[in-house]
């Protein structure tokens, strides 16, 4: 596995090929049972599809990927289990930037499988999400999970052409700013509007980060702050 790797790219290519996930085989049972622990615990849980990136090449700015699709049972188990086999959990972070500056962050709310972790409002690679040729529609992603969790629509001119790729322990996060041309205060006006007529939301807060001093006491993934640190003041 590579690790705390950061890397730019201007394209990524991640397709889905044939076969069942390596760790989807060698724990089956193993998978079931820790699952319906999990779900005893959280009924909020559901066990629909994921894809794992089992195998991927960076060149020239390029990144390409093939993914196997599992189930988010399986993904759930292997993260569990400390990343134990090959694979990454690959997936698109969107970087809204509202005019003045700072990134927008969201807190994941208690119901979620990761409560009170700060990050960029996104979500996993769904079914819906794979093109009848197999390639995996990131950019589709990325709008799709802006709208479901912010209520932001983004249009093509608000996406920057470049991708910056931060490589973890099991974790590849995919980050693309989003160029906004509202304001910061309007942002944040019309998200908590759009998370109050939610039932559950995904997020129960969000917040902007304009220096590496406001994440300071945040609870975040450990793929997010290599990117912060690279792209914020001290």
């Amino acid at each position: 596995m590579t690790d705390n790797l950061v890397a730019p790219a201007h394209q990524v290519e991640l397709v889905v090929v044939a076969g069942e996930w390596q760790h989807a085989q060698d724990h089956e049972e193993e998978i079931a049972a820790f699952f319906a622990q999990e779900q005893a615990a959280n009924p909020d849980l559901f066990n629909g599809p994921f894809y794992i990136l089992d195998k991927w090449q960076l060149a020239d700015g390029i990144l390409h990927g093939a993914c196997h699709e599992t189930t988010y049972a399986a993904y759930l188990h292997w993260r569990a289990h400390g990343y134990s086999s090959s694979g990454y959990n690959a997936f698109a972070m969107p970087v809204v930037r509202p005019v003045g500056g700072g990134i927008l962050l969201g807190r994941m709310a208690p119901w979620t499988v990761n409560a009170g972790s700060w990050y960029m409002p996104a979500g996993s690679i769904d079914n819906i999400d794979v093109l009848d040729d197999g390639r995996i529609d990131l950019a589709g992603n990325m709008s799709r999970e802006l709208v479901e969790e912010i209520g932001l629509k983004v249009l093509r001119r608000m996406v920057a052409p470049t991708w910056t790729l931060v490589f973890t322990r099991g974790r590849l996060a995919m980050f693309r700013e989003i160029v906004l041309r509202r304001s910061a205060e309007a942002l944040l006006a019309s998200i908590e509007s759009h998370l109050a007529m939610q039932e559950k939301p995904e997020l129960d807060a969000v917040r902007l980060v304009s220096t590496r001093r406001d994440c300071v006491g945040l609870d975040m993934p450990p793929f997010l702050m290599p990117y912060l640190e690279a792209v914020l003041p001290a």
